[in-house]
C-alpha cells in the first residue's frame, strides 16, 4: 500500500510539474481520453448494422388522453421493454424507455426538469395491427408497430423519426454470467439478453441484406470482441468493475428535411456538426483536457445532449436526457433509404432526399427524450426552456468587465491592480482570485499572511462598486483538523468508494483529497451552508464564487476524471451521474449565496462543467484555451453550441489562459470578447502578466476603447438578459435565428447578433486590417455600420475596413438600441446615468426595442419592481410607453409576467437621441410629456446623415413622445 501512494504521489508531481512547463512545448496527451474503440459499450452500438435486428410492438398496455404506453420487444430478445409517449405543452413530445421489471432501479435523470410542462391531450386517430396515430391540432406522433419505428409531424410533415435505422438498444440489468475455464465468460442458456445479439451480429454479417451492408460505417479497424467489457473494463491500468453489468442505450434519431444540426456541446469544433461516420463521433463526457486541440468531437469540460436541426422552413430540437458517458454519430446520406420512404408512405405524401441522421449512445441510465416540435426556431429554444428552465438576470456587474489570473498574489497585488484600472481610465467590476489565495488549497480559507484582512480589501472594492470572486473547488483536501473535511467526514456526505464504506480517494490540487457527494440532499445543504458570512470566515456579500475542476478532475483518476464505479448517494454509480456532477455543485453553490443573503441577492457563480439546466445556476467558460488565433476563432462556434441549447452567459477567457498572446492578438480578442456574453481576461499562473496598460500606450488605448465599448451596450445587454430571463432565447445568436430562410448563412461561425439587433464580426486573423462582412436579410432590409452610421442595403457583402482600433459593427434596421455614453469606473456607478438611444430605421422609416431597468441586484423585479418600456420610432416620431404583457422579436412573441412594474422608481433619464438616415436636417424636435411641451436642439451630420436630439432630459419611466419637425 505504501508502495501505491508513493506512485500516486509521483504522479501528482509530474502532473503539476508539466502545468508549470511553458505551454507550447506539448499539446494535448489523447492517449489519456477514451476513443469510441476503448469504450465497449460505444462499440457495441457503434457496430449494430442498421436495418438488421428490430423491436416490435407487442403489446399496448395503457392508452387515455394523456399519455400511451405500449411494451415493445426485440426481435430476438423476448425481454419486453416500456414505452410511454407524452405530449407536453410547447408542444413538445416525450418519449421514455425502460425496462419493465429491471433487477436494478435504472436512474432517472433528476434536478434537470426544473419543472414539468402540462400535459396536453391527444386523441387516438388510429390503432390498428400496423400503426397507431396520435394527434392534438397539427401535431401527430404515428408508432409503427412491426418494425417499431415513430414519426413526429407537425402540419402533415415528418419532421423526427426514431429508429429508423433499427438501432434500438437497449441492455437491460442481467444476473452476471458464470466465469468458465480459461476467465472467459459464458452467458447460462436461459438468459436471453443483448450479449446474444452482439454475437450475431459480430459473426454472421453476411447474413444481413446488400442494403443494410451499404449503410453500415465503413470498417477502419479489425470487429473487437463486443462481449468484452461488459462485466469490467480497463483503461491505461485504472479498473471499472461494472457491478451491474452492461447497461447501455442507443437509438437513432432522423431529421427529414434538415441538412444542417447544430448542438451537443462542448467540442472544440465546427458549430454545424460535422459527419462522424469517417472518424470518431462526438463524445460527452466531463473531462478536463489539459489544453484541448482544435477541430476535435474529443469531449471537453460539459455535456448537454440536446441538438437543434434547421432548414428552412423550420426548426426542431431534441433532448436525450441521460446524463452517463454518451456518444453521438452523424450521418448525412445523400439519398433517401428504401426502408424510410416506405414507411414514411404511411404518414405523408412527401418524402425529402435530405436527411440528417444521429445516433445517441448512452452508458447506462433510460432512454429520456424530448422532441421539441417547433416550428420556428425561437419556438425551440422557448420549450427547450420550458423543460430545464429559464436563466435568470444576472446581478448587473456580472455582465460587465472582469480581471483574473492565476494568481494574483496578495492584497496589495490585488490593490495595485485595482489602482492601474483607475490609473489608466479603464472601467472594471470584478477582481478574481484563483487557489493560491487559500490555506494550503483548503476552501472556504484566506491565508492570513498574503490577506490579512480580507473584509477589508472586499469592502474597498465595494466602495468602488466593485466585487471581486473567489475559487472554491468540489475536492476536499484530507487534513484533520480542516472544518471541512472534518465535518464531511462525520456527515458521511462524500462520495464512497466501489467498496460503499470508504470515502472516496483521488489527488488534485491540495494533494489527497476526497469529493463531496452533490447528488445527495443532506450534502446540498450543507454545501450551501458553508457560504454564510459566519461560516466562511473573511466573507462578505460581496464576494462571488468560482467553481472549478468540477467534472470532476481527479489527477490520479481514469481519464482525469473520477472512477465509474464510484458510489453517491442511495448506491448511485458515479457512471450515471457523470456528466451532471458539475452542475449539482453550482446548483449547490447558487443556493448557498441565496441562503447568505436571506433570498434578497442575485447569486453569481461561474462553473468550468455544465450539464443541462445549468443556465439556472450561474456563467460558463470554454475552459483552458490558448493564445493563438486558432482559439480565438474557435471561440465563437463554441460559445454559439452553447447559447442554442439553453446555457446563455458564457465566455472564453480574454487573450487565452495558455501562452503569450502578442498585442495584436490580445487586443483583437478584447474587441471579439466584448460582445459576447461573459467578458473575462484570465491568464496561467506562469505567463507574463497582461493587465489591459502592459503593451504600450497604443494597445491600451485600444484595449480601453473596447471594454468601454463593452460598458456603452450595457443597457442593450441588460434588457437582451431580461429578456432571455422569459423567453430562453440566445444572446449571442447565429444568423439562421434571425434570418431563418437565408441558406448561404446556416453553416456561418465567424459572425453572429447579440440578441436580435447588433451583428458582431470581428477579426480573427493575424495582420488583418479588414474584413469581410455578410449582411443578411431579404432585398432593402437595412444595416447601419457603428462607425460611420451610415446605411446599407441587404443583402451584401462587404469589405469593411478594420484598423486595429475598431472591429465592424452593424445595428439592424427597425431597432432601436438603449447605451450609455458615460462612463464610470464601474457598472454600479453608473446605474442612474443617463440613457443614450440609437434609432436605426428599416426601409419603411421605422424601428422598435426595448428598455429594461431594476434595481441590478436583489430579486425586488420578482415583485413588479422594475421598469419594461417599450419604444417605437415611424416618421420622424419616437414614443416610449410602458410595455404590455408581451416581449416581441422578429419572428416570436412571449408572454411577460407584469405585476405592476409601475412599484420601480427610475432616476434614468434620455439625455440624448441618435436618429440615422434621417435625409436632411431637421429643424428642431418637439418633446411631449405629460402636460410639458418643448423644443429641443438637433444636430444633424450630413455625411452620415444622421440627427442627434440633445438633452431630452426625460425620465425614461414616461410616456413621452419626440417628433422631429422638418425645415419649410
Amino acid at each position: 500500500m505504501g508502495v501505491f501512494r508513493f506512485l500516486c504521489y509521483c504522479s501528482f508531481v509530474i502532473f503539476c510539474l508539466l502545468l508549470f512547463l511553458p505551454p507550447d512545448v506539448f499539446s494535448v496527451k489523447k492517449h489519456d481520453f477514451k476513443t469510441c474503440k476503448d469504450s465497449s459499450f460505444c462499440m457495441r452500438h457503434r457496430q449494430l448494422p442498421k436495418n438488421s435486428i428490430s423491436f416490435y410492438v407487442s403489446k399496448t398496455v395503457q392508452t387515455s388522453k394523456e399519455t400511451v404506453q405500449v411494451e415493445i420487444t426485440s426481435m430476438d430478445n423476448k425481454k419486453p421493454l416500456l414505452l410511454s409517449v407524452t405530449l407536453l405543452q410547447g408542444p413538445v413530445f416525450r418519449f421514455k424507455v425502460n425496462e419493465v421489471d429491471p433487477i436494478h432501479t435504472r436512474f432517472e435523470v433528476p434536478y434537470v426538469i426544473e419543472q414539468l410542462p402540462k400535459q396536453q391531450t391527444f386523441s387516438i386517430e388510429e390503432d390498428s395491427k400496423e400503426r397507431m396515430v396520435l394527434s392534438a391540432g397539427d401535431v401527430k406522433c404515428v408508432i409503427m408497430k412491426n418494425p417499431l419505428v415513430v414519426f413526429v409531424l407537425h402540419q402533415g410533415e415528418v419532421i423526427v423519426q426514431l429508429n429508423k435505422d433499427w438501432l434500438l438498444k437497449f441492455e437491460e440489468y442481467r444476473t452476471k454470467p458464470m466465469v468458465t475455464g480459461g476467465g472467459d465468460t459464458k452467458a447460462e442458456e436461459d438468459d436471453e439478453d443483448n450479449e446474444e445479439d452482439d454475437e450475431k451480429q459480430e459473426k454472421e454479417p453476411a447474413e444481413q441484406d446488400s442494403e443494410s451492408k451499404k449503410d453500415e460505417p465503413p470498417e477502419k479497424e479489425p470487429k473487437v470482441d463486443l462481449e468484452a467489457g461488459m462485466w469490467e473494463e480497463s483503461f491505461k491500468s485504472h479498473p471499472d468493475s461494472k457491478p451491474k453489468g452492461p447497461a447501455s442505450v442507443g437509438m437513432d434519431i432522423g431529421f427529414p428535411g434538415f441538412k444542417h444540426v447544430y448542438g451537443v456541446p462542448e467540442h472544440a469544433d465546427s458549430f454545424n456538426l460535422r459527419n462522424t461516420l469517417d472518424g470518431e463521433p462526438y463524445r460527452l463526457y466531463n473531462l478536463d483536457v489539459f489544453e484541448y486541440e482544435l477541430d476535435s468531437r474529443m469531449a471537453l469540460y460539459g455535456a448537454i445532449p440536446a441538438v437543434v436541426a434547421h432548414n428552412t422552413r423550420r426548426s426542431v430540437g431534441v433532448l436525450w436526457l441521460n446524463a452517463a458517458e454518451t456518444w453521438i454519430d452523424v450521418d448525412r446520406p445523400q439519398d433517401s433509404k428504401p426502408m424510410l420512404k416506405k414507411l414514411a408512405d404511411f404518414v405523408t405524401k412527401t418524402a425529402s432526399e435530405d436527411l440528417v441522421t444521429t445516433h445517441w449512445m448512452s452508458e447506462s441510465g433510460i432512454i429520456d427524450l424530448f422532441v421539441m416540435v417547433g416550428p420556428t426556431s425561437k419556438d425551440v429554444f422557448a420549450q427547450y426552456a420550458s423543460l430545464t428552465g429559464l436563466a435568470p438576470i444576472p446581478p448587473a456587474f456580472s455582465i460587465a468587465y472582469h480581471q483574473c489570473r492565476w494568481n494574483y498574489n496578495d492584497d496589495k497585488d490585488c490593490r495595485g491592480v485595482d489602482e492601474g484600472f483607475d490609473t489608466h481610465d479603464i472601467p472594471y467590476d470584478v477582481l478574481w482570485l484563483d487557489i493560491e489565495h487559500t490555506v494550503e488549497k483548503k476552501y472556504f480559507t484566506w491565508d492570513s499572511h498574503k490577506f490579512p484582512d480580507s473584509k477589508k480589501l472586499l469592502d474597498e472594492l465595494n466602495a468602488k462598486g466593485r466585487k471581486m470572486v473567489t475559487i472554491i473547488d468540489p475536492h476536499i483536501k484530507r487534513s484533520n483538523g480542516y472544518h471541512v473535511y472534518d465535518e464531511a467526514t462525520r456527515l458521511g456526505l462524500f462520495v464512497k468508494q466501489s467498496d460503499k464504506t470508504t470515502d472516496y480517494k483521488g489527488w488534485c490540487w491540495p494533494g489527497d483529497s476526497s469529493w463531496v457527494d452533490y447528488l445527495n440532499p443532506s450534502a446540498q445543504q450543507w454545501w450551501a451552508g458553508l457560504f454564510s458570512l459566519d461560516m466562511y470566515a473573511g466573507s462578505t456579500l460581496s464576494l462571488f464564487t468560482w467553481n472549478d475542476m468540477n467534472e470532476p478532475s481527479v489527477f490520479n483518476g481514469p481519464e482525469i476524471t473520477m472512477h465509474k464505479d464510484a458510489l453517491h448517494h442511495g448506491g448511485v454509480e458515479h457512471r450515471d451521474i457523470h456528466n451532471m456532477y458539475g452542475m449539482l455543485m453550482i446548483m449547490s453553490t447558487n443556493r448557498g449565496q441565496l441562503l447568505r443573503s436571506h433570498n434578497q441577492h442575485r447569486p453569481f457563480v461561474l462553473s468550468r462543467s455544465f450539464f443541462a439546466g445549468s443556465q439556472r445556476f450561474g456563467a460558463v467558460w470554454t475552459g483552458d484555451n490558448h493564445a493563438s488565433w486558432e482559439h480565438l476563432r474557435a471561440s465563437i462556434p463554441m460559445l454559439l453550441s452553447m447559447n442554442i441549447v439553453g446555457l446563455t452567459f458564457v465566455g472564453a477567457d480574454v487573450g487565452g489562459f495558455f501562452g503569450e498572446p502578442t498585442p495584436e492578438l490580445l487586443v483583437r480578442w478584447y474587441q471579439l470578447a466584448a460582445f459576447t456574453p461573459f467578458f473575462r481576461a484570465h491568464a496561467h499562473i506562469e505567463t507574463k502578466r497582461r493587465e489591459p496598460w502592459l503593451f504600450g500606450e497604443d494597445n491600451t488605448k485600444r484595449i480601453r476603447n473596447a471594454i468601454r465599448r463593452r460598458y456603452t451596450f450595457l443597457p442593450y445587454w441588460y434588457t437582451q438578459f431580461f429578456k432571455t430571463s422569459v423567453t430562453g432565447q440566445p444572446l449571442m445568436r447565429p444568423y439562421w435565428v434571425e434570418f431563418p430562410q437565408d441558406e448561404t448563412h446556416f453553416a456561418k461561425e465567424d459572425a453572429f447578433l447579440v440578441g436580435p439587433s447588433v451583428l458582431v464580426a470581428p477579426v480573427m486573423h493575424q495582420g488583418s486590417t479588414n474584413v469581410e462582412v455578410h449582411l443578411p436579410g431579404t432585398t432593402g432590409d437595412l444595416w447601419y455600420d457603428y462607425r460611420s452610421l451610415m446605411a446599407t442595403a441587404a443583402p451584401a457583402k462587404l469589405t469593411v475596413e478594420a484598423d486595429m482600433d475598431f472591429i465592424p459593427v452593424f445595428y439592424r434596421g427597425g431597432s432601436i438600441i438603449p447605451t450609455k455614453g458615460r462612463i464610470r469606473r464601474s457598472s454600479v456607478l453608473a446605474r442612474d446615468d443617463p440613457l443614450t438611444l440609437i434609432v436605426a430605421p428599416d426601409s419603411q422609416d421605422s424601428a422598435e426595442g426595448d428598455v429594461y431597468l431594476d434595481d441590478e441586484h436583489t430579486f425586488q423585479y420578482r415583485m413588479g419592481k422594475f421598469l419594461y418600456r417599450h419604444l417605437t420610432y415611424s416618421q420622424g416620431e419616437i414614443k416610449s410607453q410602458m410595455a404590455k404583457q408581451i416581449v416581441a422579436e422578429p419572428n416570436f412573441t412571449a408572454t411577460l409576467p407584469v405585476h405592476g412594474s409601475q412599484n420601480f422608481v427610475s432616476r434614468v433619464k434620455v439625455e440624448r437621441v441618435i436618429v440615422l438616415n434621417v435625409a436632411k436636417q431637421p429643424k428642431e424636435a418637439i418633446l411631449t410629456s405629460g402636460k410639458d411641451s418643448r423644443s429641443l436642439v438637433v444636430l444633424y451630420d450630413a455625411p452620415s446623415k444622421s440627427a442627434t436630439i440633445r438633452k431630452p432630459d426625460v425620465n425614461i419611466a414616461d410616456d413621452f413622445t419626440i417628433k422631429l419637425v422638418k425645415c419649410d
